[in-house]
C-alpha cells in the first residue's frame, strides 16, 4: 500500500480520435507496465479492452490501467471520446485526481474537447492539457495553444515547448529550465512563475521582494496552483513517436495533484456533514464508479478508496443499502486483466468481485463509522427504442439481460411503458443503443427486434352527450338482459375518470352498478376513437332497466360498454398527445437554424439564456416531433448541440394530424383483429 502522496490518478479525456489512448499506451510502455505497444487503428492497442472496442477501434468504456514511475504509483483512466459514451468519461473523472484533456495539434479544439473540458470544470476536477499528434503534418502548437487560451482559460501555460512541428518534431524545450538564449521559453517561465506564486500570498510577497524560493516550495506551490485552476499546465507530445512521454510522466509525479490532496465531504447517519481525509489511519470509505460483468470473475465493482484501509478478509458495507456483503476477491485492474491484492488504502483504485447488491455511486464504508457521499451525476438518456426478443421464449431472458446492462451503464435505462406495454431501452445516442444491442447478442446470445416506440396518445371528449343501450339475449335457457342510460361530460384536464351513480327508484339494482362502472373503465382502456386510452371524462348512469331472472353483472357490463361507445363518439372526441419541455444548448451561430427547426416541429419557445458563447433555448414540443431529435440536432450543429427533455403535459392534436393518426391506428387495429 503506497503513501497517498505517491499515488496519482489521471483521466485521459478528449475528442474521439485525438490520440489520448495512444498517448496513454505510450506512457504505460515508457513506465514498463507493458512490454509491447499496439495501435488503435488495427485494434491491437491495450487500451481497447472490450471486444466491441476492438471491432469499432474506439474507446467505449472507462478503462483502468496502472504503472509505476520513480516509486510513484500511477493510475490511468482512459475515457471514451464520443458523446454517446459520456457515461464512461464521467466515471473516469469521478475517480481521478486530474483530467488530462487531450487536444490534437492537427485538428485543434473539437466538439468533444469542449465537452471533456466542461465535464471536468463542472465537477471541479483540476485540468492539464496534452497537445497530441505533434508529429502530424499541419500540426500547429502555437495555433492550438492560442485557441485553448481563448476558448477555455488564459491560465493554460506550457511547461514545455516543441522543438519543431510535423515530421521535424523530435523533442521538447523546458520552460521551467529554459536553455540560454530561448526568449520564448524565458518569457513563459516568468509568466508561469507569477501564476504559481499568485496562489500563495506569502510566497507572492517573497517573490516580489526577490527572495530565494526553494525548489521544494515552488513545487508545492505549483501543485496548489493547478488545484486552484490558476495554472493549467500544457505539454506537447506524440504518443505515436513516444516524444514527450518521459517529460509528462515526470510532470505527473512532481507537479500534478496526488491522492493526498483529495478531501471529500459526505453525510453521516443523522445527515450531519462529515469529512474524509486520505489517511490510512481513518475509517475506511470509498465510492463505486463503475460496474462490469466479467465472464470469468463475475460482477466486478470498481471503486476508489478515499480514506482508511480495506482487506477482502472482511465483508464490505454499503452505506446506501445498510447491508454487508461477502467479497469474492480484491483486484488491481490492468485493462482486461485482474491482479489479486491483499489490501488497498487511500488513493487506490481497485475492484471487488461477486457482490450483487452494489450500484454505481454507492458508498462503501466502515460499518462502525458510516458515511454517504453525494451520488455521481449522469445525464438522462434521451434516445429510445422499443425492443422485443427475436426468439420466442426469451421474454424472461430479455428482462434479466437488460437489467444487467442498465446496472453496468448509468446512462442506459430500461422500462416497460404502462400504456403501450412496450419494453423501452433508452441511451445517450443511436450509436450507444447500437452498442448495447450488440452486447446483448455477443455477451448473452440474445437477439432483439427494434422499432421506434409508439407515441402514447390519449383520447378524451370535448362536448356533452347521452347514450342508451339495451343488451338482450335469449339462448333457450336463462338469457341475458341489461339496459343502461348514460350521460357523458368532459372533465378538467388531468382530473381523470369520474363515475356518477344517479340511479333513482331502483331502476337498476345496486348490485349491478359496479359492473356498469367496470364495463366503462374497460372500454376506456382501449377507447373507440383510435384505440388509445381515454382520460378526463365524467360518466353519469341515470336510468336503466333489469329483468328479475335474466339480469346479471355480465349483461350490465356489456350494456355499459356499448352505451359508452355511442356516447364517446357523440361527444366530439379528440386525441391528446404528450408535450415535453425541451432544453437545447448550442453555439450561438446555430440560433437561427434551431429556432426555424423548432417552428417546423410545432414547438413553442418559452425562454432563452446564454452561458458564454453557448445559447440555451427552452421550448415545449410535441413528443411525436422529436423522436429522432438526437440525430437531427447533431446534423444541424455538427455535433456541437446538446438537449434534454422532460414530460410536461398533454394537449389536443391538431385536427388535420389527428385524422391521419386515427386512420393509421384504426387500420392497425383492424389488421390485428
Amino acid at each position: 500500500m503506497a503513501d497517498p502522496n505517491l499515488i496519482h490518478s489521471l483521466a485521459f479525456t478528449g475528442h474521439g480520435g485525438c490520440g489520448k489512448t495512444t498517448l496513454m499506451e505510450s506512457l504505460l510502455f515508457k513506465a514498463g507496465a507493458i512490454n509491447r505497444r499496439g495501435t488503435v487503428l488495427d485494434g491491437t492497442s491495450v487500451g481497447l479492452v472490450d471486444p466491441e472496442e476492438k471491432a469499432r477501434k474506439i474507446t467505449l468504456n472507462c478503462n483502468l490501467f496502472h504503472a509505476s514511475w520513480k516509486n510513484h504509483q500511477l493510475q490511468f483512466l482512459d475515457a471514451p471520446g464520443y458523446t454517446d459514451f459520456v457515461g464512461g468519461a464521467i466515471e473516469a473523472l469521478a475517480a481521478a485526481d486530474i483530467a488530462l484533456v487531450c487536444v490534437s495539434a492537427q485538428a485543434g479544439i473539437e466538439v468533444n474537447t469542449r465537452k471533456a473540458w466542461n465535464l471536468a470544470t463542472d465537477r471541479k476536477i483540476p485540468r492539464a492539457i496534452a497537445i497530441t499528434k505533434m508529429e502530424m503534418e499541419n500540426a500547429d502548437f502555437g495555433k492550438v495553444l492560442a485557441a485553448v487560451q481563448e476558448t477555455f482559460t488564459p491560465s493554460a501555460i506550457p511547461i514545455y515547448l516543441p522543438n519543431a512541428s510535423g515530421s521535424s518534431f523530435s523533442g521538447l524545450v523546458s520552460v521551467l529550465d529554459p536553455p540560454a538564449g530561448n526568449e520564448e521559453a524565458q518569457a513563459l517561465r516568468e509568466k508561469l512563475m507569477e501564476a504559481v506564486v499568485e496562489s500563495d500570498d506569502a510566497l507572492l510577497e517573497r517573490y516580489l521582494a526577490e527572495e530565494k524560493i526553494s525548489e521544494e516550495e515552488m513545487a508545492k506551490a505549483f501543485t496548489q496552483a493547478i488545484l486552484a485552476g490558476k495554472v493549467v499546465p500544457v505539454i506537447p507530445c506524440s504518443g505515436l513517436k513516444d516524444i514527450g512521454t518521459e517529460e509528462l510522466l515526470n510532470a505527473v509525479i512532481t507537479a500534478f495533484p496526488s491522492a493526498a490532496g483529495r478531501v471529500v465531504k459526505g453525510k453521516g447517519p443523522g445527515s450531519e456533514e462529515l469529512t474524509r481525509e486520505p489517511s490510512a489511519d481513518g475509517p475506511f470509505s470509498a465510492q463505486v464508479f463503475r460496474l462490469v460483468s466479467d465472464k470469468f470473475v463475475g460482477k466486478l465493482t470498481f471503486f476508489r478508496v478515499l480514506s482508511g484501509i480495506y482487506a477482502p478478509d472482511k465483508p464490505i458495507y454499503n452505506a446506501r443499502t445498510q447491508a454487508r456483503s461477502k467479497v469474492g476477491g480484491l483486484y488491481r485492474i490492468q485493462g482486461g486483466q485482474q491482479e489479486a491484492v491483499d489490501q488497498v488504502g487511500p488513493g487506490d483504485i481497485a475492484a471487488i468481485s461477486k457482490v450483487d447488491e452494489i450500484a454505481v455511486s454507492d458508498t462503501l464504508s466502515d460499518e462502525r463509522s458510516p458515511i454517504l457521499f453525494d451520488p455521481i451525476s449522469f445525464p438522462t438518456p434521451m434516445v429510445s427504442l422499443a425492443v422485443e426478443p427475436k426468439a420466442r421464449g426469451d421474454e424472461q431472458k430479455i428482462s434479466r439481460v437488460l437489467g444487467i446492462l442498465a446496472q453496468e451503464d448509468p446512462t442506459f435505462k430500461t422500462s416497460r411503458h404502462p400504456q403501450t406495454h412496450e419494453m423501452i431501452i433508452s441511451g445517450v445516442g443511436t450509436l450507444h443503443l447500437d452498442v448495447m444491442i450488440n452486447r446483448m447478442k455477443s455477451r448473452f446470445d440474445l437477439q432483439v427486434v427494434t422499432r421506434e416506440p409508439q407515441i402514447p396518445y390519449l383520447e378524451t371528449i370535448t362536448a356533452n352527450s347521452e347514450a342508451h343501450y339495451r343488451h338482450k339475449k335469449q339462448t333457450g335457457g336463462r338469457g341475458q338482459y341489461g339496459e343502461v342510460y348514460l350521460r357523458m361530460y368532459p372533465n378538467e384536464r388531468g382530473k381523470g375518470f369520474e363515475f356518477i351513480d344517479a340511479i333513482k327508484g331502483g331502476t337498476i339494482p345496486n348490485q349491478f352498478i359496479p359492473a356498469i362502472e367496470k364495463g366503462i373503465e374497460e372500454s376506456m382502456e382501449r377507447s373507440c376513437y383510435a384505440g388509445f386510452p381515454a382520460v378526463d371524462l365524467k360518466v353519469e348512469v341515470y336510468f336503466g332497466s333489469y329483468h328479475d331472472v335474466d339480469s346479471d353483472e355480465i349483461s350490465f357490463k356489456i350494456a355499459s360498454r356499448e352505451a359508452y361507445k355511442q356516447g364517446f363518439m357523440a361527444a366530439k372526441p379528440v386525441l391528446l398527445e404528450p408535450i415535453v419541455n425541451l432544453e437545447i444548448s448550442i453555439p450561438g451561430r446555430f440560433m437561427g437554424d434551431i429556432t426555424s427547426d423548432l417552428n417546423r416541429r410545432r414547438g413553442r419557445i418559452t425562454g432563452m439564456d446564454s452561458l458564454g458563447d453557448i445559447q440555451i433555448i427552452r421550448a415545449t414540443v410535441p413528443l411525436a416531433e422529436i423522436t429522432n431529435y438526437s440525430t437531427e440536432l447533431r446534423s444541424i450543429t455538427g455535433g456541437e448541440g446538446d438537449f434534454a427533455i422532460e414530460p410536461s403535459h398533454s394537449d389536443v392534436v391538431p385536427p388535420h394530424l389527428a385524422s391521419q393518426i386515427v386512420a393509421r391506428y384504426s387500420k392497425k387495429g383492424e389488421e390485428k383483429s
